[in-house]
């Protein structure tokens, strides 16, 4: 799976004109988080401002079944390459403004929990790469086509790959989150450098969620 940050929404207007004692402040209504750590309050004068870890974590689910890309994505290698495109750092700097973190596993890496891992911590065992993304796929038998990766020898690219295999697949995402649009853009980009072309379909989650899947 390939993960998305998470973070904290809505409504700052409120908390400014004083209708609201308690509210969260969407990220870009907040100044850039300090290398500190520390969150500035210079956003609402007059109100603390402390970050709301919702102890959770967030991914994409990957269809092992589908007919055409079920095989692709059984082999741990692609997978891995997906996750080598995924730039959460530049997106928590981008998009939310340094106050997301990544999700590099089952576990929440912030705040500090016993349950994380060392190996999930900072980056996690897959820091964004597109050089590495791209030595995977090209040692195991893909080289790019027309601008995508595309499989040339099936013994390597592995069992139920056929020569001609394009590493192009739809990537399904909720519109009404805050952030993802902007997300599924960048990942989208930093896929394509690496030859993985990633079509962005946005859906409400109602019909995400609810949708059947071949």
């Amino acid at each position: 799976e390939v993960p998305d940050l998470h973070q904290h929404v809505r409504p700052v207007h409120r908390l400014q004109t004083g209708q609201l004692d308690i509210g969260q402040v969407p990220e870009d209504n907040l100044p850039p988080k300090p290398a500190s750590g520390a969150p500035s309050s210079s956003a609402l004068p007059g109100y603390s401002l402390d970050l709301n870890y919702t102890f959770s974590f967030y991914f994409y689910r990957v269809n092992f079944n589908n007919p055409a890309m079920g095989p692709v994505f059984k082999q741990l290698y692609v997978r891995q390459a997906l996750e080598y495109v995924a730039d959460q750092a530049g997106m928590s700097q981008s998009i939310y403004r340094g106050y997301g973190y990544p999700t590099t596993g089952p576990a929440p890496t912030e705040p500090a929990n016993q349950w994380d891992p060392a190996v999930e911590r900072g980056a996690g065992p897959y820091p964004f790469s597109i050089p590495k993304a791209v030595s995977l796929l090209t040692s195991h038998g893909w080289s790019e086509v027309g601008g995508v990766m595309t499989c040339q020898t099936p013994a390597k690219c592995g069992p139920g790959i056929a020569k001609g295999t394009r590493l192009a697949f739809a990537l399904d995402y909720a519109t009404g989150v805050a952030g993802f649009p902007q997300e599924v853009d960048v990942y989208k980009s930093d896929a394509s450098k690496a030859g993985i072309s990633v079509d962005t379909i946005g859906e409400t989650f109602d019909a995400i969620s609810g949708a059947d899947i071949p």
